[in-house]
């Protein structure tokens, strides 16, 4: 393990990792009752592209995680083609200063691959987040027991 790069390490504890929550979700599925092969998991990992963007290593992982049945749900800003094409969704979000008034809004691109392989309850929902006045409240001195 000493010899290999930070990408070839990452997809072996990705591996362990992987393998092991499908142990602990197959077991607790059974005690359960459940069915366990039929059951999936979501990992969501922000930036793991740092060390690995090479697809002779992203090829090796996404097939881990397809086969332990793990959807990836991956936080990154590396746009690089190895890396987006491993993915049939992407969602590009960036942070826009509105013309009037200055105020900030996150802007959303959808890139689709495969329109096929994408269900119609995988697309992102939209909402709207409203800043308004606000008073700051410590913790500290709401927590401070009432003197007698």
């Amino acid at each position: 393990m000493r010899d290999n790069s930070g990408g070839e390490k990452f997809v072996v504890f990705f591996s362990v990792l992987s393998a092991l929550m499908t142990y602990t979700r197959a077991r607790a599925m059974e005690a359960a009752g459940a069915d366990a092969d039929n059951d999936t998991r979501v990992l969501l990992m922000d930036n793991p592209f740092g060390p690995i963007s090479s697809e002779h290593l992203l090829n090796p992982l996404f097939e881990i995680a397809r086969k332990h049945r793990t959807q990836l749900i991956c936080l990154s800003d590396l746009k690089q083609n190895s890396i987006m094409n491993c993915f049939n969704l992407i969602y590009m979000l960036k942070v826009r200063t509105s013309a009037i008034g200055g105020n900030e809004y996150l802007k959303f691109d959808e890139i689709i691959r495969d329109e096929n392989a994408i269900d119609h309850d995988e697309r992102l929902e939209k909402a709207i987040f409203r800043i308004s006045d606000f008073k700051q409240v410590s913790l500290f001195d709401q927590l401070q027991p009432e003197s007698k």
